[in-house]
């Protein structure tokens, strides 16, 4: 079933065609599964390109047609608010760089094969006072003040969120890309700037890393990087400086191990997919672990890699869990940035809060850490992998 999953991928975003479905192909399960990768619009573009007599019954292909609509409508509503949020940035001068999802969706064949749940702009850390008022006057609310960026919404469904720098100070890639605007070129417009490519892929396997680490990651992620291996093998893309950067970054084995699978899964080349299917890259337990996460992981992966970092120890996890770092409540509670000796009141302030409104949350996480023989095993299997793709030395 796998196969026949990413032929489809395949087929959409390489103008190809898919493999026949297996004869006990659950086309409901497929959606579900396609859903959850938030890669149903993708699907749908591969399925059509099936013959008639493979396809789905009509009520399954109205849904991932739905889907595919959905992200179209949402891909036309953001481009729309964000370029009247650009153009109030360009009339105050302020520089900004659109990042991740906004500029991958454009290498996609159709802008509407990639789904997009938050539009991410850097600009720099000097302006973010001017940016409460002109996101008011766009329309946007403030949802959220994080580390790194805080979260604007506009009703019913655009999400902005705006960065003032891309990486949380908790991070081990903060002091890496904590300058990250000052390497940025100038585009048409005035205040408009982009990463060079290698930086901007540099940023997105960085990235991509962090959430790998914490909480898992998906297929769409992997598919984002077959989508700009292509890209920069079709454009002058400095190798030396990627490799030396990543280095840097301690990501190169990360790097090579994602770069591996994407290629194996989502090369229209049969050789290639072959070649990376062998190579010392390829490890069938990382893709396992990703096929069976969401877009962006699980709570399972989440809590296992969290008490991997402490070595298994319960009562450190918990003391961590209880009692978060001032960085990390700071973006809960405003309050703590002038006046941080409120730190305890707002420890018990959370606890409440999660009593109230994430008791599933908890009772997921808790069955993890007070693992039963199959939970202990995932946690083992996270570990492996982790060191197989060099994570573990940058926690």
């Amino acid at each position: 079933m796998i196969n026949f999953i990413l032929s489809l991928l395949r087929a959409a975003v390489n103008d190809s065609s898919p493999i026949s479905p297996p004869a006990d192909v659950n086309w409901e399960l497929l959606y579900q599964f396609f859903e959850n990768q938030s890669l149903a619009c993708t699907a749908w573009y591969g399925i059509m390109k099936l013959e008639e007599k493979d396809r789905p019954d009509k009520d399954i292909l109205n849904k991932f047609q739905k889907s595919m609509l959905t992200v179209r409508g949402r891909e036309s509503m953001q481009q729309l608010e964000l370029e009247n949020v650009m153009a109030h940035f360009e009339k105050e001068g302020i520089d900004y760089v659109p990042l991740k999802g906004w500029i991958i969706k454009n290498l996609y064949p159709k802008p509407d094969m990639r789904s997009m749940c938050d539009v991410d702009i850097l600009i720099r850390d000097e302006d973010k006072k001017k940016i409460p008022v002109i996101m008011k006057a766009c329309g946007f609310n403030l949802m959220h003040r994080g580390q790194c960026d805080d979260e604007y919404i506009k009703p019913p469904t655009i999400t902005t969120e705006i960065h003032r720098s891309l990486f949380s100070v908790t991070t081990p890639f903060y002091e890496y890309f904590a300058n990250a605007m000052d390497k940025t070129v100038p585009l048409d417009r005035s205040h408009q700037r982009r990463m060079t490519i290698e930086d901007f892929y540099l940023h997105i396997i960085a990235h991509l890393a962090k959430h790998f680490g914490n909480s898992g990651t998906g297929l769409r992620p992997i598919l984002d990087i077959w989508i700009l291996e292509k890209y920069n093998a079709g454009n002058t893309f400095d190798e030396y400086y990627f490799y030396s950067e990543l280095e840097k970054l301690k990501l190169k084995d990360f790097y090579n191990i994602i770069s591996g699978i994407a290629k194996k899964w989502f090369s229209e080349n049969e050789e290639t997919r072959t070649k990376n299917d062998d190579n010392a890259y390829s490890n069938s337990e990382i893709e396992e672990y990703i096929l069976m996460n969401s877009t962006y992981g699980s709570i399972k992966s989440w809590a296992s890699n969290n008490i991997n970092k402490v070595s298994g120890n319960k009562f450190l996890y918990y003391t961590k869990r209880l009692f978060p770092g001032i960085h990390f409540m700071k973006n809960q509670f405003w309050i703590l940035d002038k006046m941080p000796f409120l730190l305890p009141f707002c420890w018990v302030l959370r606890g409440i809060r999660i009593i109230i409104f994430k008791r599933d949350h908890v009772s997921d996480e808790l069955k993890v850490i007070n693992s039963n023989t199959e939970n202990k095993a995932y946690i083992e299997k996270l570990a492996r992998i982790k060191k197989l793709t060099g994570l573990d030395d940058i926690d």
